[in-house]
């Protein structure tokens, strides 16, 4: 087992490596590599050991960034769960590393609403009909577009089972009849 020079980690082969660019490959990666021109010979402890580098960024090497959705991603281009950019989403990736299966069609869902809280305590693994439905309440719109409240008495469901409201109806009505009856 080859390491790196500079952080230790594992080296790994890829295809794309011939012999002799595996056999002068000395580091993980570029940032690996730029780190021995700039960090010491020796510790400054006096110990002679060469000093670890203390990566810019502490998750993953790269700063976290969000998906459209919210949720935080990670860099870990090793990570059986990385996509082929090499991010992974943090909450899954948190599951993942404490030993808790996701199976296909199951999703992760955060106990206290926060996005950005992946804390193990903190998320849960349900399946992915009783996700949606545990945050339907929330997605759905408590005014018409033309902002009267949908209340009881204000709703109707069409025969395809999508809510309408009475008010914005009665007047579309009462308009359609007024511009039959001028013409």
């Amino acid at each position: 087992m080859r390491t790196c020079e500079t952080c230790g980690a594992e080296l790994v082969r890829h295809r794309k490596h011939s012999r002799k660019q595996w056999a002068e490959k000395r580091f993980c990666d570029r940032w690996c590599s730029a780190q021995r021109l700039v960090l010491p010979r020796s510790c400054a402890c006096g110990c002679g050991e060469r000093p670890l580098p203390q990566r810019k960024y502490v998750k993953g090497h790269r700063p976290l960034k969000l998906t459209r959705g919210g949720y935080r991603k990670v860099w870990a281009p090793r990570h059986p769960l990385a996509h082929k950019n090499g991010s992974v989403l943090e909450h899954r990736k948190v599951l993942y590393d404490a030993g808790v299966d996701v199976p296909a069609g199951a999703d992760v869902h955060h106990r206290n609403g926060n996005k950005s809280d992946n804390r193990l305590e903190n998320l849960e693994v349900i399946a992915k009909d009783d996700h949606t439905r545990l945050h339907a309440p929330e997605r759905r719109s408590t005014h018409c577009p033309q902002g009267h409240e949908f209340t009881p008495q204000n709703t109707a469901f069409n025969p395809s089972g999508w809510r309408y409201c009475k008010q914005c109806n009665r007047e579309r009505a009462r308009a359609s009849y007024r511009a039959k009856a001028a013409a």
